[in-house]
């Protein structure tokens, strides 16, 4: 159980060096909103379901630029595996090495 953890924290490190670079390590829904491409209503919407972690301060929301980085590594876990269950990311796959292989003859 630790390894994975361990295991965890290593990758989370790893994407915390290369994503959202030019954001400060606490960010704010404005920031929120610019990093993910979101509407005011989602983001709140994000935070209220706790599907982005963040505390309040005073009246506004801080949140972890760690924790905008786990929704986003989450969502892209969740996109892969439906469409792996749907068959769609193995024809995609198929259709990126056929058309690599076209571009090498």
């Amino acid at each position: 159980m630790k390894e994975d953890y361990t295991l965890n924290c290593n990758e989370t490190d790893k994407k915390y060096k290369v994503m959202f670079p030019d954001y400060p390590d606490i960010v704010t829904v404005a920031q929120l909103r610019k990093m993910l491409g979101i509407s005011r209503h989602l983001a709140y919407d994000l935070i209220a379901q706790k599907r982005i972690k963040a505390f309040q301060l005073g009246n506004s929301y801080k949140i972890p630029k760690v924790n905008v980085i786990d929704y986003t590594i989450c969502c892209q876990e969740d996109l892969e595996r439906t469409l792996e269950n749907n068959g769609i990311l193995n024809n995609l796959n198929m259709t990126q090495t056929s058309l690599n292989q076209s571009e090498n003859d």
